[in-house]
């Protein structure tokens, strides 16, 4: 009678403590930070760097989470490369150009935590050569 009592507190015991730790992962995964679009996100929740705080830049980033350090992915308004840009970067929204998915233009600057100043000219062209046969 003893040795069944010790089986059932047993059994019991090893009960709650496996679905303890399965209730301690679904809290884990409702905590954990879902990867939004910058632009999905109000200003005031977005990290603090230059590339998220301006406007014009934040509808190209990819999402809130860098993909490397100092670098979120850039999915570029013609749908057609994606590239890594600096935190630290903003892009010029006036001198930006685009026609459609075949050409797009815009300079960036970027400021580095060192205080050091880069330009950044970005040129896509989609040429297409069609030869007469």
């Amino acid at each position: 009678m003893f040795i069944k009592r010790k089986r059932i507190i047993l059994v019991l015991l090893s009960s709650l403590f496996v679905g303890g730790c399965q209730m301690s992962d679904e809290q884990s995964n409702e905590t954990k930070p879902v990867e939004q679009k910058p632009s999905e996100v109000a200003v005031e929740e977005l990290p603090n760097t230059r590339a998220l705080q301006d406007e014009f830049t934040r509808e190209m980033i990819k999402s809130t989470k860098e993909t490397e350090k100092g670098y979120y992915t850039l999915e570029s308004k013609t749908g057609v490369y994606e590239m890594l840009f600096p935190t630290g970067g903003g892009i010029d929204g006036i001198g930006y150009t685009r026609k459609g998915e075949s050409s797009e233009a815009f300079l960036a600057g970027i400021l580095y935590n060192d205080k050091t100043e880069a330009l950044l000219r970005i040129k896509y062209t989609n040429a297409c050569v069609l030869i007469n046969q």
